[in-house]
């Protein structure tokens, strides 16, 4: 029972906080998420074209110094 009641005093105080400050913190907190969400795309797509570029130079070196030249 006493559990029970814990929780209802919980959901209350969470119920009345969103009522009150929950729609001002929820458009501030939509900037920062967005923000995040902005930055990891970004350094997600750097490190994915970094990694292209070094797999194109691995790639090319291997065509040129490794691979015998028929044509010689």
């Amino acid at each position: 029972m006493n559990m029970n009641r814990r929780k209802i005093i919980a959901m209350t105080k969470a119920a009345l906080y969103d009522k009150d400050h929950g729609t001002t913190d929820k458009h501030v907190l939509r900037f920062f998420r967005q923000d995040y969400i902005y930055r990891r795309n970004m350094w997600t797509r750097v490190y994915a074209v970094i990694a292209l570029i070094c797999w194109y130079t691995i790639y090319w070196f291997n065509q040129i110094a490794v691979t015998p030249k028929s044509c010689i």
